[in-house]
């Protein structure tokens, strides 16, 4: 799904859909194909909005499964973010990490979407409860880079593009965000 592809999440879509077929209705399998729905839209390879509505009919599969389901309302979480509903995503956010408290992927997209609505205060001390618990995942660097570039504090995004593309050298958004970092600093 990472490699930010119609291909890869087309394939990562039907390696999921295999997996219901051979175990059948599993929450984190729901979460997953939700998830897939969702970055069509994120990663703009798709306007087709009925994405969406897919990820959150697997979101209310997984909620019949289980209720209390943190992974169920980081998903609708990240729906709202793909829908610009800023205060609604940090709602669900908050909700999964009373769940989950330790969960690194709530963690970042909470702190991320608390930097975009410009609590940046609220957004540092869950990114660095994030790298604690999850150092290597870069995802959670390019997160914290992203907002660091937001806030205009480049020379630290440069920094945490360097983790970012050590830990995912093949990732190509981290390479377009690498020469947008350059062209910002003039290196």
């Amino acid at each position: 799904m990472w490699k930010w592809t119609q291909e890869g999440l087309d394939r990562a879509r039907q390696l999921i859909q295999s997996g219901l077929e051979i175990i059948g209705e599993n929450e984190l399998f729901y979460i997953a194909l939700g998830f897939i729905h969702t970055q069509y839209i994120n990663f703009v390879l798709s306007k087709d909005k009925s994405h969406l509505q897919k990820a959150e009919e697997y979101a209310r599969k997984a909620f019949a499964l289980n209720p209390g389901s943190a992974r169920g309302h980081f998903l609708m979480g990240f729906i709202e973010h793909c829908q610009q509903n800023n205060e609604e995503a940090v709602k669900e956010l908050k909700l999964a990490l009373t769940i989950d408290p330790n969960d690194p992927e709530t963690l970042n997209m909470l702190a991320y979407a608390c930097a975009m609505t410009g609590k940046e205060s609220a957004a540092e001390p869950l990114f660095k409860k994030a790298f604690e618990i999850d150092p290597l995942n870069p995802l959670i660097h390019f997160f914290y880079m992203a907002c660091q570039w937001y806030g205009g504090r480049f020379d630290a995004a440069l920094e945490s593009y360097s983790t970012a593309r050590r830990l995912d050298p093949e990732n190509p958004l981290t390479l377009v965000c690498h020469g947008y970092l350059l062209a910002y600093t003039c290196r």
